[in-house]
């Protein structure tokens, strides 16, 4: 159920872009999307490594080892909103570009082959990694 509280944020969010300069509703739906993917990949990630840990059973994640930084729990910490930005043009967007591989028959591949990330300001995208990471987008969380 959509609350009050979360309509309020996420019309903040919205104003936030378009004051920012990015006034497209169809770019700022893809770049949210974007990041919204971001996050939800990783809060699976965390579930699957809970649950082989507690089996007791090795787990190879999507995430490479030496990259943490790729992960939203520690992205959206890093602090530095220019290194964040950097960060996600140079790396983590090209990263989530290709997560499914070579595999270019996916509905993923299809989609995702011509992605650009278009959030155009360091302190945007760290504002609106802030935003999302306040919203409930677990079902357990609404």
């Amino acid at each position: 159920m959509i609350t009050n509280e979360i309509k309020n944020k996420i019309d903040s969010l919205w104003e936030m872009l378009w004051t920012e300069g990015s006034t497209n509703p169809l770019t700022n739906i893809e770049q949210l999307t974007y990041l919204l993917f971001m996050k939800d990949l990783d809060n699976v990630e965390l579930v699957k490594e809970a649950d082989a840990t507690l089996l007791g059973i090795p787990y190879n994640g999507i995430f490479p080892v030496d990259k943490p930084e790729y992960r939203w729990n520690v992205f959206k910490n890093m602090g530095n909103a220019q290194n964040m930005y950097q960060l996600m043009q140079q790396e983590i967007f090209p990263f989530m570009k290709t997560i499914q591989g070579n595999q270019d028959d996916t509905a993923f591949s299809k989609y995702m082959k011509d992605g650009i990330f278009q959030i155009n300001k360091p302190a945007t995208l760290q504002k609106a990694i802030a935003a999302l990471d306040d919203l409930p987008t677990d079902d357990k969380d609404i």
